[in-house]
This record gives structure tokens, sequence and C-alpha cells, in this order.
């Protein structure tokens, strides 16, 4: 059963522009690097293994564990 955090945590990675970093606009840089600060200490709460992240990011950014 999926905690209301973990449904939050799914959604933030459907949504989340993981091209954030080639942007010209600061604001859009800005707001990248935060909502990622998030997702990994989310991931970190509650997804130790990856699993989740690693559905979601491009190959990229997918995290070995």
């Amino acid at each position: 059963m999926e905690t209301k955090k973990m449904t939050e945590y799914i959604q933030l990675l459907k949504q989340h522009d993981w091209l954030y970093e080639y942007s010209d606009d600061h604001r859009v840089w800005k707001y990248g690097a935060e909502e990622r600060a998030k997702l990994l200490r989310m991931q970190e709460e509650l997804d130790p293994r990856a699993v989740t992240w690693n559905a979601f990011a491009p190959p990229r950014w997918r995290i070995q564990k």
C-alpha cells in the first residue's frame, strides 16, 4: 500500500525536469535544483534501494546501490 508521501514522491519523479541544469533561465535552474534536492531526500527516506527512483530517472541520473 502506498503512503501519501510515496504517492507525492512518485508524482514528483514523474513531473521532474531532469534537464533543468541546461536552462539559461536562473529561476528554472534554481527550482530544478531545489526540487532535485527534495527528491533525493525523499529517496533516502522512502526508497533506500532507489528502485522507484530508477524507474523514472533517465539513465544518466539513475542511482547505483
